[in-house]
């Protein structure tokens, strides 16, 4: 029945599909060629969104600071060319860069463009490369990251998710996903009752599901992002918050293998990063950030702090603590180059060294 509905499913068809026969329908509406091309040559990144990208935050602040006339300017030291000795087209070019409209302009473009979009680590190993966020295929409100999405896999995600209307670069997934479930609750909110659920999933959870899926149908590199999660909310089955971050971990450490730092994903592969680094996960990464620690004078979560951790076995006899044991077991104690540290008892040593 699927495969006769698959080529050009409607709109309706896919709200009522099961996970597997909305992604199977969805790439052959897109075209299954053109489709595992672009997952094949794609590497996404995931992770939590933590504190925010220090980078992020230092352009933001870069883009608000009042900037100085030519008279502040050389009270503070700093030479000012004249007019005779610059050409007339330089004069011109300095007359416009200081234009404060222009200025303004700039301003606007790199507070549109970052706004509150602060996705951790993440945001530094996007700038830094051809990478995809997950993050981009729902959006955010006040910027237009999400026209960095892959035309392919954005349609993709378009018609898995059931979204109204034909598929558009120029609309964001969060503004479609409104638009089209009749909701101002942003796709990520899973604590308000209610609220819209895309086969039982919110919706960046289910978006998210779709490009795993894409990755392991089709190739292409998944990077986790882990520096900035809470590991208690992964390892703990019956941790109290369980963020879309914790579910994609629980998801994703399943094809790891003790020591590996590059696990098999189906036909792509997974690879654990951690700062940006290519780094083998360990028991002592996941202890280094254990549980929320409070917040800092910015009210942004603290990270890799002394209140972040717990001793373990303390932790372990804890009222409603059910370790995931399998999952746990999968990760090996500590860096090997660190293993003697570890076996003299400088555990607290080695947290200091891998935040």
């Amino acid at each position: 029945m699927i495969g006769k509905i698959s080529a050009a499913p409607k709109i309706e068809h896919f709200r009522t599909m099961t996970f597997d026969a909305a992604v199977k329908a969805a790439a052959a509406k897109v075209g299954v060629s053109k489709l595992a091309s672009a997952f094949h040559d794609s590497k996404f990144v995931y992770g939590t969104m933590g504190r925010g990208s220090e980078a992020v935050r230092l352009l933001k602040a870069w883009a608000s600071r009042p900037r100085r006339t030519d008279k502040e300017l050389e009270a503070a030291g700093y030479k000012i060319n004249s007019p005779t000795t610059v050409s007339e087209s330089q004069r011109q070019a300095t007359v416009k860069a200081a234009d404060p409209k222009n200025l303004q302009y700039l301003k606007n473009v790199i507070q549109s463009e970052l706004n509150l979009f602060d996705p951790g680590v993440r945001a530094n190993i996007y700038l830094s490369g051809e990478f995809q966020m997950m993050d981009q295929y729902y959006g955010q409100a006040g910027n237009e990251l999400y026209k960095k999405r892959n035309p392919a896999i954005a349609e993709f995600v378009h018609y898995v998710m059931g979204y109204k209307g034909p598929f558009s670069m120029d609309i964001s997934g969060r503004d479609i996903f409104m638009k089209s479930y009749g909701t101002s609750l942003e796709g990520y909110d899973y604590w308000t009752p209610g609220g819209p659920r895309i086969r039982g999933n919110t919706a960046t959870v289910e978006i998210s599901k779709a490009i795993r899926w894409g990755i392991q149908e089709y190739g292409g590199m998944l990077i986790f992002e882990g520096k900035q999660v809470f590991y208690s909310q992964v390892f703990n089955q019956a941790s109290p918050k369980v963020t879309d971050t914790d579910k994609e971990a629980i998801a994703l450490f399943e094809y790891f293998e003790r020591g590996k730092s590059v696990a098999k994903f189906g036909n792509g592969r997974l690879a654990f990063y951690w700062g940006g680094r290519l780094t083998v996960p360990t028991q002592c990464h996941f202890l280094s950030n254990w549980g929320f620690g409070g917040v800092d004078s910015q009210k942004r979560p603290v990270m890799h702090t002394k209140d972040n951790r717990k001793d373990f076995a303390a932790y372990m006899q804890g009222p409603g603590v059910q370790l995931r044991t399998t999952l746990w077991n999968k990760f090996i104690p500590a860096p090997v180059c660190m293993m003697s540290m570890y076996n003299a008892g400088m555990v607290e040593e080695i947290y200091y060294l891998l935040s």
